[in-house]
């Protein structure tokens, strides 16, 4: 994570140390300190161009390639990403005077430099934009997910949260792209739900509020295992055939888990009937029967769910996208699910929309109620709380650090301002 936003300017005539120690005959400007290692480089300004001087191979890294060379003069050009010792010490030389690129200081602010380090993360390959928003996103909800753990162990709650990605299609979402999840596993009765980032999120304010010693007026940690279903599963139907005017006898898809591993087979037809023109479906009315008839599982997933449910999305009569229906069929029993859903979806005038939705698969979720069993896992065990409190003494530790070296620089000033008084 991004701990802080640092300026540093280098007038003309003056060196700036890379790593190393600071004395006291030095300013504080005449330093950029790199953790604990030794003096790796310098910056030089002479004559109003702007160099980099390395001092030890493959500490330094200029635009992500490592500088193999253990001395090495190297001039700075307006926008060059400069890495100094790891990903603890990201910079960008900016040049006011420059004319080449339209990087300037404006431009360089926290979020900026956010995004600099989930780049810099993968020096070997360019990462879209998309990507680095989940890079982003990644870190952030990592966070809360150490957190709502943290508060689960004091509280000795049974849940353990965990971060996951999956394709945005296991939450019915027609994209390619990733999306986060979280894993909760009850520990008290085995039972485990996805949530997605909305349903997280809103039980983080809960999680935040939730006071480990005291009274509240609701648990966040709490799940009912009677009605809370949970995604487990989708199946892409095809449905190609529908823009052929023909009917969809009874077939078997395969349905996927957010790992996208094969958990068993969805049951459906299509039947279709209306007045079609010569030239094909644009123009006819038409009617389409959906026909959701029954899911089977795998072995190993047989009698994990008391109850299970689908739903699909179909478009609205003038097949805009934007707006779209949610059906779902009833509840039926996990251990041997049927359904017997049937949907009339009358289309009054089949549009090229319409068309190109058939070509597309149908995305069918599958809801499951899991059946609670016998097991219990008593919270707040010796390993796991060590594990935590280690987490924390290392935070700790470093904010005392960085406490300390704030105080040694007042002292500096002070003694160094009364010298100059003097």
């Amino acid at each position: 994570m991004l701990s802080k936003l640092v300026r540093v300017y280098i007038k003309q005539d003056q060196h700036i140390i890379v790593g190393g120690k600071m004395t006291d005959e030095m300013d504080e400007k005449e330093v950029i300190h790199v953790n604990d290692i030794g003096k790796i480089g310098q910056i030089s300004n002479t004559e109003g161009l702007v160099f980099l001087q390395t001092f030890r191979k493959n500490v330094v890294a200029v635009n992500g390639t490592r500088i193999g060379l253990e001395q090495k003069d190297e001039r700075l050009k307006n926008g060059d990403r400069l890495m100094f010792g790891s990903l603890r010490s990201l910079w960008v030389f900016v040049d006011p005077t420059s004319k080449e690129s339209n990087q300037t200081l404006d431009t360089i602010t926290y979020e900026f430099a956010e995004d600099e380090i989930i780049l810099q993360t993968n020096t070997e390959e360019t990462i879209p934009a998309d990507s680095i928003a989940l890079r982003r996103k990644i870190i952030k909800r990592g966070e809360e997910v150490k957190e709502a753990n943290f508060k689960a162990v004091l509280s000795n709650k049974p849940l353990v949260f965990s971060l996951a990605l999956t394709a945005a299609y296991f939450l019915g979402i027609n994209d390619e792209s990733n999306v986060v999840i979280i894993k909760v596993w009850n520990r008290s009765n085995n039972c485990r739900y996805i949530w997605n980032e909305d349903k997280f999120l809103r039980k983080m304010d809960y999680i935040y509020e939730f006071k480990i010693d005291g009274e509240n007026d609701t648990d966040p940690f709490d799940i009912s295992t009677d009605d809370m279903f949970t995604p487990v599963g989708i199946s892409f139907v095809d449905i190609s055939d529908l823009g052929n005017a023909k009917n969809i006898l009874a077939r078997n898809s395969n349905m996927y888990d957010e790992c996208a591993n094969k958990i068993g087979k969805l049951k459906t037809s299509f039947k279709i009937k209306g007045m079609t023109k010569a030239s094909g479906l644009i123009g006819s009315k038409i009617t389409i029967t959906v026909c959701i008839e029954s899911t089977s599982f795998v072995e190993s997933l047989k009698g994990k769910y008391s109850k299970v449910k689908c739903s699909f999305c179909l478009p609205n009569i003038n097949c805009d996208k934007e707006d779209t229906e949610e059906l779902e069929t009833v509840d039926s029993a996990g251990e041997a699910p049927i359904f017997n859903f049937q949907k009339q979806w009358e289309i009054t005038e089949v549009t090229n929309e319409h068309i190109n939705f058939f070509q597309q698969r149908l995305i069918v979720r599958l809801w499951g109620i899991p059946r609670p069993t016998d097991l219990f896992i008593e919270r707040g065990d010796l390993a796991e709380v060590v594990a935590i409190l280690e987490e924390k003494d290392e935070i700790i530790e470093k904010l005392r650090k960085e406490r300390d070296e704030l105080k040694a620089t007042v002292k500096r000033l002070t003694r160094n301002r009364s010298g100059r008084q003097n």
